[in-house]
């Protein structure tokens, strides 16, 4: 703790009744910095950016639930934690619980998940979920290459529905049309 010598040097100069700080106290406070480490990486990490990409809220969610679950499972920091220190990961946990209940079941978050390159089907924990979801984005392309079809008087070619799509989805024609 890096404020530790500072805040008893304070403590000390302010003439007023503090009360008293335990050794066990200081202990407690490291332990909960490092719970609360990952927490901070990820709110420096969304914030940092100007705006949270749709893909990073199942990833970011699922990995604090991961690790208030290593926190609470693995010996090496379930025995070395202040009976204090767990309460805090276990309110962390059930607080991650009940605000992102169902995340991976939100379209949104899931279709914009699915379509990163980055993290595709990799973090989703819930399978059920996963499979919802690829029959979701399936329904959607046929239903784009339906609307495509629908639109070309003649029979289409792959090529010409792939054509078709690249033209309809280019951002960059919407660019130098502005």
């Amino acid at each position: 703790m890096l404020l530790k010598e500072a805040v008893k040097h304070c403590m000390a100069l302010i003439e007023r009744e503090w009360p008293i700080i335990r050794s066990e106290d200081w202990d407690i406070m490291e332990d909960v910095c490092k719970v609360l480490q990952p927490f901070e990486e990820v709110t420096s990490s969304v914030t940092g950016d100007q705006y949270l990409t749709g893909s990073m809220v199942i990833v970011m969610t699922n990995c604090l639930k991961d690790i208030c679950e290593d926190f609470l499972n693995k010996e090496e920091y379930f025995a070395s934690f202040n009976p204090v220190v767990i309460d805090v990961i276990r309110s962390l946990k059930h607080g991650l619980r009940d605000r992102f209940q169902g995340i991976e079941h939100r379209k949104t978050f899931g279709v914009c998940t699915l379509l990163d390159p980055r993290f595709k089907l990799v973090c989703f924990k819930n399978e059920s979920a996963a499979t919802e979801l690829k029959r979701y984005v399936h329904g959607l392309i046929i239903g784009l290459i339906k609307i495509i079809n629908k639109n070309t008087n003649s029979e289409a070619s792959t090529d010409e529905v792939q054509e078709k799509l690249r033209q309809n989805l280019s951002a960059w024609d919407k660019f130098d049309g502005l």
